[in-house]
């Protein structure tokens, strides 16, 4: 199975274009987008139509995403259509196998150039995509009355609400360190997963990477820099590759 349609990074800075300059949108970035359309793949059967879904991204406080023409609203309409079935893939088998790099599925999370991840965007997407089947996904935010019930979201919830950082920050709670976001963004990513399967029993479970190793990790190498090129030779970035591995150990 392919990534055929994948958005690439000038396919997701055109869509981030279109999205952003609509003042006050409610989906206003690509990673809001993401988290919008991860709700909905995730969303059990019958899943929210096109119709549906796109007219949120239309919504808008100040009166409505202004489209310039109709070839505009198309590209616009394409581009989301292909990240919705990028992502449903991805989700759908945890991870996918293009060329022999193993490619995970992850959250499109803003980050900046320190490594700190915010995901409040992203969230507030999947919220929306959420409010589209109040009756089916309630419960998932409300939580279980079962105390040994681990609720797959917990992850993605701690990375919304951890402490903030820079001025104005509550100085008696550390925010988290990068280490503990990115494994942090593992683990929502794995439960967004296990949302899917959840709601979709008839999806076979994904087989495991054929490089991904089990077992306890040890270093037998210094440590490599998160943006570093990965020591294992697949040429990505190494928390993009093998520290997925280490992050959920």
């Amino acid at each position: 199975m392919g990534f055929e349609g994948k958005l690439s990074e000038e396919d997701i800075a055109e869509l981030d274009g279109y999205l952003s300059a609509a003042p006050n949108g409610r989906i206003g970035s690509v990673h809001a987008m993401d988290g919008l359309i991860t709700a909905l793949v995730c969303t059990p059967d019958p899943r929210p139509s096109p119709d549906e879904y796109l007219s949120v991204l239309h919504e808008n406080t100040s009166g409505g995403f202004v489209l310039r023409d109709a070839h505009e609203a198309q590209r616009i309409a394409e581009l989301v259509a292909r990240h919705y079935q990028s992502v449903l893939r991805s989700i759908r088998e945890g991870f996918e196998v293009i060329n022999g790099e193993v490619l995970y599925y992850e959250p499109l999370f803003d980050q900046d150039d320190g490594g700190n991840v915010f995901a409040e965007t992203w969230f507030g997407g999947f919220l929306a995509g959420a409010r589209l089947r109040p009756d089916v996904w309630d419960w998932r935010f409300k939580g279980s009355e079962d105390r040994d019930y681990k609720n797959p979201l917990d992850p993605l919830v701690q990375l919304v609400t951890q402490p903030a950082r820079g001025p104005g920050s509550n100085p008696d709670k550390d925010p988290l360190s990068v280490e503990e976001q990115d494994k942090l963004w593992v683990q929502a990513a794995i439960g967004i997963c296990d949302i899917y399967r959840d709601n979709h029993p008839e999806v076979r479970p994904p087989k495991p990477a054929a490089h991904v190793e089990t077992g306890t990790y040890i270093r037998d190498t210094p440590k490599v820099g998160r943006n570093d090129p990965c020591p294992c030779g697949s040429g990505r970035k190494y928390k993009k590759c093998c520290a997925r591995r280490e992050a959920v150990k």
